[in-house]
């Protein structure tokens, strides 16, 4: 695939690729309390107005906390923190999301796009489901694991495709994503900590089944997501101390899982690479 930054990216499919569903979320689902990334224009006086609203799972609580220039539009910024207040008003309400070091007054027209994210397998989408790509490639790739699935060349940056699955009358029920397209909106943190997740429920099967390869491809999947993390994700100098925190635990975690893995496969493990 080509991308907007001038960058060929090749998508590789199989069985165990990793699955983010994009589910519709509600403004009731906006709520004090929740952690999220909202994409905004400047608004009136200091307050932004939302372009549209991503709700984090706990899981993800940190990931890109802090405020920032985005590529949604001219003068776009992207906000990721916790909901500290929200009034309601006839025009939508009014948030004040808080991050380290500041906050944010945001206001959220009640048209204003919201999903949230949450883990997702092949199994989600049932025969017949329309999956959108812009990749002749990933779509000859995708009919070899899942001839029963209809695909559908999609347009437009992440952003833009993300709004027509979150669309209920539009036709896609499921999107293939270039890694630098996730990368673009802060998932490659994400993604890595839910392949982690999975973890438990890999080593589970593959005592059932007694077919250790399936380790050896989720070892190596953890392995490449970490490398995506590591090379868009500062640790060491991640800021606040809360997100390089959060980001040391999460390279900590990884090491015990490739640890475990490796060590329950027989592999040796080196000191250090």
């Amino acid at each position: 695939m080509h991308t907007r930054a001038g960058e060929d990216q090749t998508i590789h499919l199989s069985p165990k690729t990793h699955f983010i569903l994009v589910v519709p979320a509600q403004l009731t689902d906006v709520k004090p309390g929740s952690f999220i990334g909202v994409a905004a224009l400047p608004g009136e006086g200091n307050e932004l107005k939302a372009m549209e609203v991503h709700i984090f799972p706990e899981a993800m609580r940190g990931t890109g906390e802090g405020f920032r220039p985005f590529d949604l539009g001219p003068k776009s910024s992207m906000t990721n923190g916790n909901i500290s207040a929200r009034v309601d008003a006839t025009t939508g309400p009014k948030l004040t999301v808080t991050y380290k070091g500041g906050e944010q007054t945001i206001v959220v027209d009640p048209k204003t796009p919201i999903v949230a994210f949450e883990p997702g397998a092949q199994t989600d989408l049932k025969p017949g489901a329309v999956v959108g790509t812009s990749s002749v490639r990933r779509r000859a790739q995708l009919g070899m694991y899942r001839p029963d699935l209809r695909t559908e060349r999609v347009r437009g940056n992440v952003n833009t495709r993300l709004k027509k699955l979150d669309d209920p009358d539009g036709p896609y029920e499921a999107l293939i994503l270039a890694r630098a397209g996730l990368r673009r909106i802060g998932m490659a943190e994400r993604a890595l900590a839910l392949k982690l997740l999975g973890f438990g429920a890999v080593l589970t099967g593959v005592g059932e089944t007694a077919e250790p390869h399936r380790l050896c491809t989720y070892l190596f999947d953890v392995a490449s997501l970490f490398t995506t993390f590591y090379e868009e994700c500062p640790v060491l100098k991640a800021e606040p101390a809360s997100l390089r925190a959060s980001r040391l635990a999460l390279c900590a975690l990884t090491l015990d899982v490739l640890t475990l893995g490796l060590t329950l496969l027989g592999v040796p493990i080196p000191e250090r690479m």
